[in-house]
């Protein structure tokens, strides 16, 4: 496979199999710029910029379709190839807000300076079983003071960490849905359109393999929304409304039953259920989410569509 240096836009040949889940740091042989390469799922497309990414099976770009415009794999893992500058980035800030963490943590741990005291301090009296008064007891108070306010912040710092990890993954399997909701429309009307003509309305073999490769997508995505924030609760149930509808939707799809105007007719009113619950999910989303949806439905048509 070949991919283009992000410095200089050299074509570098590598074997997309050798890329390890954690990813892979490498050198251009034109300008020596090291590089990253990582593979990341077809949902996570959302979360970055069309011109980072190419298919994981061919190495072109996969467009925004539920399968790649050249060799139309479906919903097709990507890879994104950047400077090690880049990758690094996010490892650096999450590492720069841990050191500062715990730099406040044991901050108030170093010994005292009596540089600005007009006279040396005075020689400890023995223990009384009581604490001792003057400036020892008021570092202690400090000491406990940052501490406390050091746990606080990190506390505050990991429940946003946690709802922007639950903000990812909520639009990923929204985006999920409805490009799983699109396929099976597709197949829908297609046998329906075979049953209006007399002919066996029937999955072809790729068509079958590709339903439940979406199917099993579509159901990972969602199992993956987990550890939900106690302030998304309310969106969380809207997204099981909205892959409980799916699912019926789904496999009414893909079994084509009954006359023409039945199974278009049971496909069209589960359609009509899907479309009300997403409509309730959008209204009812938290700001963060919100926000997140519309940057992402800026790459995604389809989910301008949801």
């Amino acid at each position: 496979m070949t991919c283009s240096c992000p410095k200089c836009k050299a074509e570098i040949e590598f074997e997309p199999a050798d890329i390890p889940s954690e990813g892979s740091f490498s050198k251009c042989s034109a300008c020596s710029a090291n590089f990253a390469i990582r593979k990341e799922s077809f949902a996570q497309r959302a979360l970055h910029k069309s011109d980072e990414i190419s298919c994981a099976e061919c190495g072109s770009h996969p467009g925004s379709a539920i399968y790649c415009q050249s060799c139309h794999a479906i919903y097709p893992d990507f890879l994104i190839i950047e400077s090690t500058s880049s990758a690094k980035r996010g490892f650096g800030k999450i590492l720069s807000s841990l050191k500062f963490l715990k730099a406040m943590q044991i901050g108030g741990s170093a010994k005292p300076s009596y540089e600005s005291y007009d006279t040396a301090p005075a020689r400890p009296r023995k223990a009384l079983g009581i604490p001792l008064p003057g400036a020892p007891a008021q570092l202690a108070a400090v000491l406990i003071t940052l501490i406390l306010l050091a746990s606080g912040g990190g506390y505050y710092w990991y429940q946003d960490q946690q709802a922007a990890k639950y903000t990812e993954r909520y639009v990923r399997a929204l985006l999920g849905v409805k490009l799983g909701r699109d396929f099976d429309i597709k197949i829908s009307n297609r046998l329906s359109a075979d049953m209006m003509k007399g002919v066996s309305a029937t999955l072809t073999a790729a068509e079958q393999k590709s339903a439940a490769a979406a199917k099993k997508d579509v159901d990972n995505l969602v199992k993956d929304v987990d550890n939900v924030p106690e302030k998304f609760t309310a969106s969380n149930d809207a997204l099981k409304k909205l892959y409980d509808t799916f699912s019926l939707l789904h496999t009414t799809a893909i079994s084509a039953t009954g006359s023409a105007d039945v199974y278009s007719g049971s496909v069209k009113k589960i359609d009509d259920d899907f479309r009300k619950s997403a409509r309730e999910l959008k209204a009812g989303l938290p700001e963060r989410i919100s926000v997140q949806l519309g940057e992402s439905s800026k790459k995604f048509k389809t989910l301008q569509e949801l």
